[in-house]
């Protein structure tokens, strides 16, 4: 996958692909699972080959926001065509993470930049879910995102 990189300010933000990413990535996706996880106080177990496959088929993207070498956040988004509208490409954000020091404009350069890629990609639209631990749904629609619907999640077992 072709790196791609932009600059804002001090931070810089990447394409690049899950494997390169994850020794980085998985630090901070602990912390976003602790902080907006679904199943908080339960081991962080993610299945990177899930991951990897999606990448080789071409389904996933990951973008990186590092300052200096550190990264300080880091989204993961799955492509794929709309169930009804094959010919549109669907972007949703599996997971979106910027450091609490971080947050702010520099967080919404970022994603800003994140939907700009995947619309290079060929996405339409990108759906992005908040978590009410990290309600950020002001934000978004300041950016132009519309409400869509609202999850509710029932456990089983």
């Amino acid at each position: 996958m072709l790196t791609v990189e932009a600059r804002s300010g001090l931070a810089t933000f990447q394409s690049e692909t899950v494997g390169e990413a994850w020794p980085d990535v998985q630090d901070l996706a602990c912390l976003a699972h602790s902080e907006v996880g679904e199943f908080q106080g339960e081991a962080f177990t993610p299945n990177i080959p899930l991951f990897l496959n999606m990448e080789r088929v071409g389904l996933i993207r990951c973008y990186t926001m590092r300052q200096v070498c550190n990264l300080i956040g880091f989204g993961l988004f799955a492509l794929l065509p709309h169930p009804y509208h094959p010919a549109k490409i669907m972007a949703s954000s599996y997971v979106f993470y910027v450091m609490p020091a971080h947050r702010g404009r520099q967080a919404i350069r970022f994603m800003d930049w994140c939907d700009f890629m995947l619309g290079l990609d060929g996405a339409v639209a990108v759906v992005r879910t908040v978590r009410h631990g990290l309600d950020y749904s002001r934000t978004l629609k300041r950016m132009g995102y519309v409400e869509s619907e609202t999850a509710y999640v029932r456990r089983l077992g």
